[in-house]
């Protein structure tokens, strides 16, 4: 799979206001012709450890190419961003698509899955190992 990883922080429009400021709008970024776009997040009420993820999937000329929303159960933020990526690839590749970028707010989810930070948490690791494979599928 030809994929790129992003983490996005906000991406920002600014618009000149009529009174001299400036407005913000957040945008989305169409992937280039070829690719799609999957764009995940994760959600963990703390007090309940409880986790859900979603996420969408466009292509180059902003098509909903499909979407998902799921309870990952009990456990920890991290490990449900993490879920909400292997989601969302397990998705694409069973779409047939090769040529994939992936965006998410977790900088920390990226940089687990980018850098190659070993894990001793066995929830943690069999998870970054799912997402490492789909990433490494041609």
């Amino acid at each position: 799979m030809n994929y790129s990883v992003i983490y996005v922080t906000k991406l920002l429009l600014c618009r000149h206001l009529s009174n001299g400021g400036f407005e913000e709008e957040i945008t989305w970024r169409r992937p280039n012709e070829g690719q799609v776009k999957v764009n995940v997040d994760g959600s963990c009420v703390r007090s309940l450890k409880d986790m859900g993820g979603d996420g969408t999937i466009r292509d180059h000329t902003c098509n909903w190419l499909s979407v998902f929303s799921t309870n990952f159960g009990i456990g920890l933020p991290i490990v449900v961003e993490l879920l909400a990526m292997d989601q969302g690839l397990k998705l694409v590749w069973n779409m047939g698509f090769k040529k994939v970028i992936v965006e998410n707010d977790c900088l920390e989810a990226i940089q687990i899955i980018l850098v190659g930070v070993h894990i001793r948490i066995h929830q943690i690791f069999s998870v970054i190992s799912e997402v490492r494979v789909w990433l490494s599928r041609d």
